[in-house]
């Protein structure tokens, strides 16, 4: 007899940026996806161009998360101390415990005292940061955090982010994520029997470069002209520069192979 297949839970996306579009367009097809934002209006189609209601910060809004079993969180739990409490307050309001949430967070979240050190999930954690308070007692109450490296893919190009000045010290480490890889890794967390209920684990795709020698790959890739010089040449690496250790997430949720740049494009 053929194998039977439990159908796959719906999914509700709580952002409609730049990862929420891609989950929405990679996996509408596969589960039902539903996206929300703070602009969007109650009782909409749920996608890109007519996204749900929800803004974290009216809890008129919160009741949309109560038909969902699973939730993926995308924006900032915190960008300010006083908005600590409205995170945990809509987390416990609506049971969140219950559900099966994944948050969205950042690799800048881990503290480390060596520039150019390798760190994971052990690591202490930069608790000045308003969104890392929020992300880790939301992870204490069950969240699952999924702490993601440098976001690129189309329309998000890291030759960009040098064209325009942004990035000034070549000796530093860069962690690159492609948008594609994190849209595999919550496919991955949404199918799996385990929950991930309060882990925390940094999603890289695990090459560690330093600008320098990206920006040697981009030139020769033809992305930067002879006219695009970046760098202070008089800066040594920065104390805030790391590598991203993505050992857990391959042993644990999602093994690759992972998009590699500038060599397979955006």
């Amino acid at each position: 007899m053929p194998e039977k297949f439990k159908p796959r839970k719906p999914v509700l996306v709580l952002g409609c940026g730049y990862v929420g579009r891609a989950l929405a367009a990679a996996l509408s097809g596969k589960i039902k996806i539903v996206l929300t934002s703070r602009s969007g209006q109650r009782g909409a189609q749920g996608d890109a161009l007519a996204p749900e209601l929800f803004d974290l910060g009216r809890c008129d809004t919160w009741d949309v998360v109560e038909s969902f079993e699973q939730i993926v969180w995308t924006f900032p739990a915190a960008t300010l101390h006083t908005d600590i409490r409205t995170a945990l307050d809509f987390f416990e309001t609506k049971n969140l415990a219950k559900k099966k949430v994944m948050v969205l967070g950042s690799t800048s979240s881990f503290a480390h005292k060596v520039p150019g050190e390798l760190v994971d999930e052990s690591f202490l954690l930069e608790l000045t940061q308003p969104r890392v308070v929020a992300e880790e007692q939301l992870r204490q109450r069950s969240a699952f955090i999924l702490c993601l490296a440098g976001i690129y893919g189309p329309g998000r190009d890291p030759a960009d982010w040098l064209k325009r000045g942004l990035v000034k010290n070549g000796e530093s480490y860069i962690n690159l994520i492609h948008v594609n890889d994190i849209v595999k890794i919550v496919e991955r967390w949404q199918a799996a029997p385990d929950s991930f209920a309060g882990k925390r684990i940094a999603a890289s795709d695990g090459r560690h470069r330093r600008w320098k020698e990206v920006f040697a790959l981009m030139r020769e890739a033809g992305l930067l002209g002879a006219d695009v010089n970046p760098f202070d040449l008089s800066l040594t690496e920065s104390a805030a520069s790391k590598r991203v250790n993505n050992t857990l997430l391959q042993q644990q949720l999602y093994p690759g192979s992972f998009h590699r740049y500038p060599e397979d494009g955006l």
